[in-house]
């Protein structure tokens, strides 16, 4: 009883977050969905590329990101990438919760890697244990203890609470085995671009 008590408080927590969450500012950013299972640094870099105004063939960053089904998309491949298309680039490891949301409050998404796409109902510690499954997200708003993603594996906005997300927010480069916890990066020195109409070439 005790059990099922708990997780029905959890429950009503989660639900009572998401709701609040429908009524918080969040970043409105193209809708992009990978290809493949290992180009969700393409996907997620894109994505907020064209936020931007710029936009890139999606072959040509595939190229310059150097991107493998093997070591999918390396942190630095990302920021150099970044920097080639005229961003000026703040990341780092160790980032703290409060400066993905100053950023995000500013209208400026946040790309972090973390762990996905493990067992569903995975524990906490389990999760910190994981460093397989390494996925870049895009953070697009943050309510209390609820993070909203734009996620390159889906179409759907996907949504994690603080403690869980704190537990999967890191990765290891599976070639060097360096290790990446806390990572994140914006993109800046341009403005968010504004939704325009134009005649179809």
């Amino acid at each position: 009883n005790r059990l099922r008590r708990t997780f029905a408080e959890s429950l009503t927590q989660t639900i009572q977050s998401l709701q609040e969450s429908q009524k918080m500012s969040m970043i409105d950013l193209h809708i992009g969905k990978q290809v493949y299972d290992y180009d969700c640094g393409v996907q997620a870099l894109q994505t907020v590329m064209t936020y931007y105004g710029v936009e890139i063939d999606r072959d040509e960053l595939v190229r310059t990101l150097g991107t493998t089904e093997e070591g999918g998309t390396p942190p630095q491949a990302m920021i150099s990438a970044a920097q080639s298309y005229g961003f000026e680039v703040k990341s780092g490891t160790q980032w703290s919760l409060n400066q993905v949301k100053q950023y995000v409050d500013a209208g400026t998404p946040v790309i972090v890697l973390l762990q996905a796409w493990a067992d569903r109902y995975m524990a906490l510690d389990d999760w910190r244990r994981d460093w397989d499954n390494g996925h870049y997200a895009i953070v697009i708003g943050l309510n209390k203890d609820v993070l909203l993603f734009e996620d390159p594996a889906t179409i759907r906005r996907t949504w994690l609470r603080e403690r869980e997300f704190l537990a999967r927010w890191h990765d290891m480069d599976v070639k060097t085995g360096e290790k990446y916890e806390h990572f994140g990066m914006v993109l800046l020195g341009k403005q968010p671009a504004k939704l325009s109409l134009e005649h179809m070439d």
